[in-house]
């Protein structure tokens, strides 16, 4: 991980649903990553937390690793207007960690929105 990043445990969030959380922060001009925390519950274990841990990781490695530009042709790949437009089934940025977390190896399990591997690559993933 980008070591811009810092990653920790947390007690809880504000929603009791919010398994994880990773905030971002990009320059206010250019929209490129600056700094960003990761943040996983911790009363979670096994293949949930190693699924959660993926997903936010996804969202982390999409900053550090991917141009504003790159995150803008995959979310208008996706048909949406903006990496963070959309609702949660359908925001790009929601996309791009469920699918880089599958390929990974680790799905959330619960059948929400994603595309394939493959389709991941034209925006830089190496897989």
């Amino acid at each position: 991980m980008d070591s811009r990043y810092t990653i920790s445990c947390a007690a809880g969030f504000d929603e009791s649903q919010t398994l994880g959380l990773t905030t971002t922060w990009v320059g206010y001009d250019s929209g490129e990553f600056v700094k960003g925390t990761v943040e996983i519950r911790s009363d979670l274990t096994g293949n949930l937390l190693r699924a959660v841990i993926a997903h936010e990781l996804g969202h982390a490695w999409s900053y550090a690793y991917m141009s504003s530009g790159q995150r803008q042709q995959f979310a208008s790949y996706l048909g949406m207007r903006s990496w963070s437009g959309g609702d949660y089934n359908t925001m790009p940025a929601e996309v791009w960690a469920r699918t880089q977390a599958t390929c990974a190896g680790w799905p959330d399990g619960f059948n929400r929105k994603q595309i394939t591997c493959a389709e991941l690559k034209p925006y830089g993933w190496p897989s």
